[in-house]
């Protein structure tokens, strides 16, 4: 028994996308709470129309931020777990019910993550991410993001995640981390290294908004009395990079300029000046890093998602029996 939240604001093809491998789970009864965002589209009738009895729509006249929208959705969940997914991500079929069982059979873990594959617009994998081997990740998170994939990555304990406040509204960008810092404190996590979601990176995305480095400030301010008492430092250089790229992607070459330069000592001096002079003089070429990132993808990782990646662009939300008439 899972409820699933899905914030969406003007996405509505993608969000069909997102739907159908909602849909598509096996072995648990989802409960589905779509929380448009303020949209200007048809989000919300397309939602309204669908006429399944799993299906909550939460409408947001004016758009609140990511952050509110998952909150509300935490808010109105009834079931013993939930799992955040944003209207652009893709899950494998057993996702849920592999996490679930993950945690079942780890004591003490009230959330659980697993490796995630990242997907260009063409559903062309670019790169892999596992997860860490390890069940306390309080000290590193601290330090740096290591969940893979984004938000969409984690099932967890419906008591849990409001017990430790759900999602701070004045983060966008980094709502997720700063959600997991507080899940690492406060219970162990049951990784699963299967590749079970498939996080799409493209110019619209949430990554690529301004303000990060405002988000930035909020949480080294925020957590710094528990990086002190833990001989913690935040890992600004790593995150540096992590934002020089979503800014190149973006198109905002200056931006991402400043990030490369800041990103020393996690690259050498010489390849943070390279990755400057890229992003100024060719910026695309990220394309060509993409490209050769996701053939070291292993095969085993692309045969798995290959199988449950949806066709680019089908839009179709694929639903069983289940559904109500």
């Amino acid at each position: 028994m899972v409820s699933v939240v899905v914030p969406t604001h003007n996405r509505r093809p993608l969000l069909e996308e997102t739907l159908g491998t909602i849909f598509r789970q096996r072995g648990v009864d989802v409960e589905i709470i779509v929380v448009d965002d303020g949209s200007s589209d048809d989000t919300s009738t397309f939602v309204a129309s669908m006429a399944d009895g799993r299906l909550k729509l939460i409408r947001h006249d004016v758009a609140l931020g990511v952050s509110a929208a998952r909150n509300a959705g935490l808010e109105a969940a009834t079931q013993p777990w939930v799992a955040f997914i944003d209207d652009d991500d893709l899950w494998a079929p057993d996702k849920l019910v592999t996490q679930i069982e993950a945690m079942r059979s780890n004591e003490g873990a009230c959330w659980s993550c697993s490796a995630a594959v990242i997907v260009n617009h063409r559903m062309r994998p670019i790169r892999y991410q596992p997860p860490m081997p390890r069940r306390d990740l309080g000290d590193i998170l601290l330090a740096r993001n290591v969940i893979p994939g984004g938000a969409s990555g984690v099932v967890l304990d419906t008591a849990l995640a409001r017990r430790v406040g759900g999602f701070d509204v004045r983060l966008s960008v980094f709502a997720d981390w700063d959600f997991w810092i507080r899940l690492g404190l406060a219970s162990p996590i049951a990784a699963v290294a299967r590749c079970l979601h498939a996080y799409r990176v493209h110019p619209a995305g949430m990554s690529n908004r301004d303000g990060v480095r405002s988000e930035l400030s909020v949480i080294d301010d925020k957590y710094a009395p528990e990086r002190a008492e833990r001989g913690v430092a935040l890992n600004g250089p790593a995150i540096e990079v992590w934002i020089g790229d979503r800014h190149q992607r973006a198109g905002r070459r200056l931006r991402a300029a400043s990030s490369y330069l800041h990103s020393v000592p996690r690259i050498s001096r010489a390849t943070a000046i390279r990755k400057t002079a890229e992003v100024l003089l060719w910026p695309g070429l990220y394309r060509v890093r993409d490209m050769v990132n996701g053939r070291r993808v292993p095969a085993s990782v692309r045969e798995e998602v290959t199988r449950w990646l949806p066709t680019p662009g089908t839009g179709a939300v694929e639903q069983d029996d289940r559904c109500s008439p």
